[in-house]
């Protein structure tokens, strides 16, 4: 199996061999599915494209990224935080957009929150949200700082779509303090959701701070 990965912003094949130990992030908000994939026997065979992998241990001991959390309890978190001024994304993996008919691959605040939105709705998180009233009020967000690169990601020869790899951070600084509230909650969802397009392909993969 090949799959393509970027060094000093051009993408290079990289080839999947027998005898790589390879980590992957699994992330579920519902207990059902989280149990199910819990407990999957260890050596159990795992396909991804044409490659057999091999399971050979699970981590869920709170330490690199992993752990348990209640979805209510996410809520509540988020919604008893008293200010917020500033949020920040580290993209793990570039994370992809469409806006109208065309790929953009700057992670501007209605197209990052927009995305989440629509996640948490399908997802059918406990608390209800007003997707086109999430997308309104993020345009009021101002973005801070950006540390990254657009480019194309490739899928084969001749498919690929824009992405953004890196960090971009924003400013809630002039939002009124339900909003703020609004939009950590939505960014600490994304730790376990992903950002924008083709996060079942592995885009998206996001790490969040705030202060």
């Amino acid at each position: 199996m090949e799959v393509r990965r970027g060094r000093d912003h051009r993408e290079l094949p990289f080839c999947v061999k027998e005898g790589h130990t390879y980590f992957w992030r699994v992330t579920a908000l519902h207990e059902g599915l989280l149990q199910l994939l819990l407990s999957l026997p260890i050596g159990t065979c795992l396909h991804v494209g044409d490659a057999a992998l091999r399971l050979e241990e699970i981590i869920a001991d709170g330490c690199y990224d992993t752990g348990v959390v209640d979805e209510n309890e996410l809520v509540a978190g988020a919604l008893s935080v008293p200010d917020v001024q500033r949020i920040a994304f580290r993209f793990r993996s570039p994370v992809a957009f469409r806006n109208y008919d065309r790929d953009y691959p700057l992670p501007l605040p209605d197209l990052v929150f927009g995305s989440l939105a629509d996640k948490w709705a399908q997802m059918e998180m406990p608390l209800e949200l007003d997707r086109k009233g999430v997308r309104e009020a993020a345009m009021a967000m101002a973005p801070l700082e950006w540390q990254g690169t657009s480019r194309r990601i490739y899928f084969g020869r001749d498919r690929g779509t824009m992405a953004f790899a890196g960090i971009f951070a924003y400013s809630l600084h002039d939002l009124p303090d339900d909003r703020k509230r609004l939009f950590l909650m939505l960014a600490q969802f994304a730790v376990f959701s992903g950002t924008g397009r083709l996060t079942a392909q592995g885009f998206g993969q996001t790490l969040m701070e705030w202060r």
